[in-house]
């Protein structure tokens, strides 16, 4: 509701809200910031609570906000890697990451040292699916991909992007890869199913960084080829590990890395984070670690949590008039652009 009262009128003039007496202030009209909706989320202590609207008290908060992304693996056949009428060579992740399963020379184990044979080719890949009217029973279950290898051969895996030729190009996304054989970690020998202590040394390569891996790490630079081998034979680094052969094969797990910036988070009033923008949460801590306990609030705002709004005439000045209602005593002059101040736009 709008009305004038006779001992006090207020003038817009130019942007400007000035009163007749000096009981109030000069304001400027002008462009405030508002924040955008946003999302609340509570702290649990319990794991299996944690869901769309509640984090687990030991998760980091950049976590919360990469909770199902997704990666994806295709076999590539349409591009010059291919192998001529023999299927894809390699497997592509994302269209960020390909991992290129070369032929090589299966050097002898006579104990001693050998420098690493060149690639004499690509292995084509198959999607299991396609074939589980052919394959043996144990492998269909498995699904994934399956190449044909000899016993005299050896395999090594290159780590490339289809962006640029280029090994590190850091312009794509970074990934972590466990490589295992017959769930053996190539790189750290512990087995699949070992739970990772906090004093694990790296098990996984980084890419983009890593160029390729030729094999079993045995001692720092020196590997053993990665071969086929039957199970059961006694020779696979399964059973030297566990004593047991009943998984075999190759399994590789691609991590990406947490995409950052992905929300901005809070627990103070929205007020005080637009006095100091240093309040937001660094989004690589735990709400452990920020020091918030189970049951404790955070708002998850967009990467850009704040937009410009014009400030309105009730967010200037407001009254009541006695009767409960907001009123605004409002007198305008018009103005002509002439005499528009200049420092106004």
């Amino acid at each position: 509701m709008l009305s004038k009262d006779e001992n006090k009128s207020v003038k817009v003039v130019v942007g400007k809200l000035k009163s007749e007496d000096d009981s109030q202030q000069n304001k400027t009209l002008e462009i405030l910031d508002a924040f955008h909706p946003c999302k609340e989320v509570e702290v649990v202590s319990d794991k299996s609570a944690a869901d769309e609207t509640h984090i687990h008290l030991d998760e980091p908060l950049q976590a919360y906000s990469n909770r199902g992304q997704e990666v994806k693996f295709e076999l590539q056949d349409g591009s010059e890697r291919a192998y001529p009428g023999r299927g894809p060579s390699s497997l592509r992740v994302d269209d960020n990451l390909e991992l290129i399963f070369h032929r090589t020379v299966r050097m002898p184990d006579d104990d001693r040292l050998h420098s690493l044979p060149a690639s004499v080719g690509k292995f084509p890949l198959y999607n299991t699916a396609d074939y589980v009217d052919r394959l043996p029973e144990n492998i269909a279950a498995k699904g994934g991909i399956f190449l044909p290898m000899w016993q005299r051969e050896a395999l090594w895996i290159e780590l490339s992007s289809p962006r640029r030729p280029a090994y590190n190009d850091y312009s794509v996304p970074t990934y972590a890869i466990r490589v295992y054989v017959g769930q053996i970690n190539a790189v750290s020998g512990k087995s699949m199913t070992e739970e990772r202590g906090a004093t694990w040394a790296q098990d996984y390569l980084i890419f983009p960084g890593q160029a390729w891996i030729d094999g079993i790490c045995v001692a720092p630079g020196v590997v053993r080829q990665f071969v086929a081998m039957p199970l059961g034979s006694g020779y696979t680094v399964e059973g030297q590990k566990t004593g047991e052969e009943k998984h075999g094969g190759l399994q590789i797990e691609v991590i990406p890395a947490y995409r950052r910036g992905s929300h901005k988070w809070l627990t103070m009033t929205e007020e005080q984070a637009l006095r100091n923008r240093g309040l937001y949460l660094n989004e690589t801590k735990t709400p452990n670690e920020l020091g918030l306990h189970t049951g404790a609030k955070l708002r998850a705002y967009p990467p850009v949590p704040t937009y410009r709004k014009p400030v309105e005439v009730g967010d200037l000045l407001k009254e009541t008039d006695g009767s409960g209602d907001d009123v605004a005593f409002l007198e305008v002059r018009p103005y002509s652009i002439s005499d528009t101040p200049n420092s106004l736009s």
